[in-house]
């Protein structure tokens, strides 16, 4: 006999629940953090997620139809970007900029609903965790941007062991959004002239509002 009569393939395996091959995990997007359900105005949800801002969504941002209240651009770079907003912002504090995004469908491309600046440990308090900008985009038809923003920021600052609060602009829709999700004035703010700081005034409050929300199913 030949080399190829002796030689022998080896048998194969029959396959068990051990060998058999597992659907491969679905990994979240680049930059993913968490999930949130934006509503549209039929009453109908829309998954969204939390991610980190790229400059691309930056670029997004300072390019809406109308003009941004802070700059998205120049926070990202850690600089001003020179473009017109209708608020000022500080580039001394280093902020993790974020944005809730809806997911791609086969109908409809993703889109931006809005963005979210948070501040670790801000020099004056260093004990805290700031949500520093939030801005919904004039482009979005979804509800529920800011409440899930707010619960998120919130969470974020529990996961940390931290508290949390804001500096919502005076003479602004904000803070009845605020204080009707049961954020409260506190002392503060280095900008009494410009804006209010706002907190929960208990950690009970705090977990009430989140309980709230995801009873709602906007957040997980």
């Amino acid at each position: 006999m030949g080399w190829f009569q002796n030689s022998r393939r080896p048998a194969r395996k029959l396959a068990t629940a051990d060998t058999e091959p597992k659907a491969a995990a679905v990994r979240p997007p680049t930059g993913f953090l968490s999930w949130a359900m934006l509503q549209r105005s039929d009453g109908s949800q829309v998954a969204c997620m939390l991610r980190r801002m790229t400059a691309t969504d930056a670029m997004t941002l300072v390019n809406w139809p109308e003009t941004t209240y802070f700059d998205w651009l120049g926070l990202l770079e850690g600089r001003a970007s020179g473009r017109q907003t209708r608020a000022g912002v500080s580039y001394e504090k280093a902020v993790r900029l974020q944005v809730i995004e809806t997911f791609p469908t086969t109908e409809d491309p993703p889109h931006i609903a809005g963005a979210i600046a948070l501040c670790d440990r801000p020099k004056d308090r260093p004990d805290a965790l700031e949500l520093a900008y939030l801005e919904r985009s004039p482009l979005s038809d979804l509800a529920g941007f800011g409440t899930a923003a707010l619960a998120l920021a919130l969470l974020d600052a529990h996961q940390k062991g931290l508290a949390f609060f804001l500096d919502a602009l005076l003479k602004s829709r904000s803070n009845e959004f605020y204080a009707h999700h049961g954020l409260v004035e506190v002392d503060g703010t280095p900008w009494p002239t410009v804006t209010v700081r706002m907190a929960f005034p208990s950690r009970g409050a705090e977990q009430q509002f989140i309980s709230k929300v995801r009873d709602l199913l906007i957040i997980p």
